[in-house]
């Protein structure tokens, strides 16, 4: 699990001189300040759904209505410029700690919050020194740290591609990019037509769809991150062994080698948590379940779900993860570590070749063709 730093990045004090004057009020902001800045991260990281429903103003009320998870708007600038501006009508008393009141300032764009690839800034106004610092968070909630050790890439049968990140930090995108994310991307590059697709509200968090593959790579890069290598996917969602060498095993969530996936038995509420395939659209209506197919590591959308676009180092045609909700869950493509290839353009059926990239297999859909998400990562 990330820890989330909370960095203060410099305190706008004028003089040296100035900066000891009036002991007793900034030794009450010193005393204070660890308190104020864990309130405040606390407030970044966990979202509140009850609170949210209190939100008011045209900028902020159309949160309540939507159907979302905690998890989509925890290190959500949406949802944190809102609750401060929530919190605001009170004066930011329950930011206040001891005799010290930190008050947030509002920017010229009438947000409080100024934003980075990877942070977001606050200035912060001490009422009581009248003085003024600015606080860094970090914009990494949905983030996981792929663990040190040796995997191999590839489906099942592949043990070609053997590799290890002993020497590098790996930080995988626990969710796709949503319409959100792009809408503000697209904004700030002034890609008009962009943003005014990804602009409606109430798709927000709704994962972002078919972008082609060139511009995936522009918004990751403009993050400081890279679009996810399919490696690293594989490296997320093979479920693991304690052994010494590299098994791999044909399901995220266990090592039998038959599932729901492989039989005729009734589809249940709990199949479908663990892979979201066409199947399971009757309990996405009648039940308000997170269906994220979490990986052993965390990273949501191991099978199932939308098809995913990657990098691909070993194999530069294996782009394509198939597995989604559109496919019947007989269908062989929901398997861990199969790739298609995609051209990174169109989603018009000449764009995909359904051949599997690593074994030659055909395996053809004869469903819609599919709807391609993507998500990001970053190594330190």
């Amino acid at each position: 699990m990330l820890l989330f730093v909370l960095v203060l990045v410099f305190i706008l004090f004028i003089g040296r001189d100035r900066l000891y004057t009036h002991k007793t009020k900034q030794s009450s902001i010193v005393k204070n300040l660890p308190e104020f800045l864990s309130r405040l991260s606390e407030h970044w990281t966990t979202a509140d759904l009850e609170r949210l429903k209190k939100f008011t103003g045209k900028s902020c009320e159309f949160l309540r209505d939507l159907e979302i998870e905690e998890s989509q708007i925890s290190c959500n600038t949406l949802y944190f410029d809102c609750l401060l501006k929530s919190i605001s009508k009170e004066n930011f008393s329950e930011l206040k700690v001891g005799t010290a009141q930190f008050i947030p300032q509002l920017n010229p764009s009438g947000s409080y919050l100024s934003e980075e690839s990877n942070f977001i800034t606050l200035t912060i106004f001490e009422k009581s020194s009248k003085r003024l610092f600015n606080v860094r968070l970090q914009k990494s909630c949905g983030q996981k740290k792929l663990p040190v050790g040796v995997y191999s890439a590839g489906p099942q049968i592949e043990s070609n591609y053997v590799w290890d990140n002993f020497s590098s930090d790996v930080f995988l995108d626990r969710d796709y990019v949503s319409r959100f994310d792009l809408w503000k991307w697209a904004s700030s590059k002034g890609y008009i037509n962009l943003t005014l697709e990804m602009g409606e509200k109430e798709n927000f968090f709704k994962p972002a769809l078919n972008l082609p593959i060139e511009m995936q790579k522009e918004y990751c890069r403009d993050q400081g991150k890279s679009l996810l290598e399919s490696r690293y996917f594989d490296a997320a969602t093979f479920y693991p062994s304690r052994e010494q060498n590299v098994y791999k095993f044909p399901f995220p969530w266990t090592k039998g080698r038959e599932s729901f996936l492989t039989s005729n038995e009734k589809v249940s509420l709990l199949n479908c948590q663990n892979a979201f395939v066409k199947e399971c659209r009757a309990f996405a209506k009648s039940d308000k379940v997170n269906f994220t197919s979490v990986s052993w590591m965390g990273l949501y959308h191991s099978l199932g779900g939308y098809a995913e676009s990657f990098r691909n180092t070993f194999n530069p045609e294996a782009n394509l993860k198939v597995s989604s909700q559109s496919l019947a869950r007989s269908n062989p493509w929901h398997r861990t570590g199969l790739r298609a290839n995609w051209n990174g353009d169109g989603v018009e059926r000449g764009d995909f070749n359904f051949v599997e990239q690593y074994t030659g297999r055909l395996i053809e859909i004869s469903e819609n063709l599919p709807k391609i998400a993507f998500r990001c990562m970053e190594i330190r």
